[in-house]
């Protein structure tokens, strides 16, 4: 692990989207730089299905997940929050943003020295990133003003969903991941 980073937190784990029971606890630098074979197996086979409801389906049944805003018992939701982790994602979807180079724009973010995780999204084809915040219980207002920023800034639309702290994040294999360990507030 590398010392010191604001991605070194635990987070709670699912063994996909249709289990509503955590698995357990991990670590979530470990999580993005220690993928096992079996979740890029499945990462490669979700990136070769053409139809966006296939993809989906076949997503939500099969790939781990984890909330990167903390942990949470059980069942996972905002109210069942044991411990934030200081982060908020942010979730750029192509199929909203058709016109963007995602390549470009993943570019763009890691300038941010806001950013502490920039990676592609598990289609391969969106962007996702990590964000620390100052005020963990203000989460949905961080969120939303960074949103909003961000939106305004790039002239993209931002998933709004993860403004939820118990918002699921599938697992995703970014070779080239952009990580800063000490990425500002």
């Amino acid at each position: 692990m590398i010392a010191e980073s604001v991605l070194d937190v635990k987070v709670s784990s699912y063994a996909s989207a249709k289990v509503t029971k955590k698995s357990r606890d991990i670590n979530l630098l470990a999580f993005l730089t220690t993928p096992s074979e079996e979740a890029i197996r499945l990462i490669h086979k979700l990136r070769h299905i053409e139809d966006i409801d296939e993809r989906r389906n076949f997503k939500g049944k099969n790939l781990p997940a984890i909330t990167p805003s903390g942990t949470f018992s059980d069942p996972r939701n905002q109210s069942n929050l044991i411990q934030h982790s200081g982060l908020i994602q942010m979730d750029v979807d192509h199929k909203d943003n058709p016109y963007v180079d995602m390549k470009e724009l993943k570019k763009e973010f890691t300038r941010l020295k806001q950013a502490a995780y920039i990676g592609f999204s598990s289609s391969g084809k969106g962007l996702w990133g990590l964000f620390p915040i100052k005020h963990s219980d203000k989460h949905k207002q961080h969120f939303k003003w960074f949103a909003d920023w961000i939106e305004a800034y790039f002239n993209i639309e931002v998933d709004r969903a993860p403004s939820n702290p118990a918002s699921l994040r599938f697992y995703s294999f970014d070779e080239e991941a952009y990580f800063t360990h000490n990425a500002e507030t």
